[in-house]
């Protein structure tokens, strides 16, 4: 096996797992959308029922379950946002490659030279995947440092409102 072979071997293999990596970003942010959509109905829910029967503390309520919806939100969009298509670079067109493989003035360098379009290609796409799931990582990270935000807000929120019908 020659160097251009191992080379192209490796640039399939990381083109690959940047394909698995990118659907596997996707598919987590779908489930945060999913998850976060059913909390936010269950609180506007939860105050559509607290109104409905004069709790004492709604507006309160209200302030509190918006701070949280807002959060939330901003979860989603976070996570919404790491499923943006991006810009990257895809392979050359066919037409582009069989011209330059016609330029060749011998079966060996056309053999080189197209190997090594190919690697070329291969490892532009890589890199450019690698680049995007690099930023999509990042906002899944903030959708994952909002929905614990969320999480903080709404026990705090709650045990404030707990401790104030105590007090009563």
């Amino acid at each position: 096996m020659n160097v251009y072979d191992i080379a192209l071997e490796y640039a399939k293999s990381k083109l690959d797992e940047a394909y698995k990596r990118e659907e596997s970003i996707k598919e987590s942010a779908s489930m945060q959308i999913a998850i976060f959509s059913f909390l936010i109905t269950g609180i506007i829910s939860l105050e559509i029922g607290l109104y409905e029967n004069s709790f004492r503390f709604f507006t309160l309520s209200l302030i509190f379950s918006s701070i949280v919806v807002f959060t939330m939100l901003l979860a989603v969009l976070f996570a919404i946002l790491s499923q943006w298509r991006m810009k990257r670079d895809h392979f050359p067109r066919v037409s582009e490659v069989i011209a330059v493989l016609n330029s060749a003035d011998s079966k060996e360098k056309q053999e080189r030279i197209g190997k090594e379009q190919l690697i070329g290609s291969y490892e532009a796409a890589a890199d450019t995947m690698d680049v995007n799931n690099d930023k999509r990582t990042k906002l899944i990270f903030a959708t994952h440092i909002m929905a614990l935000l969320s999480i903080a807000e709404m026990f705090f929120f709650s045990f404030t409102i707990f401790i104030m019908l105590l007090t009563m």
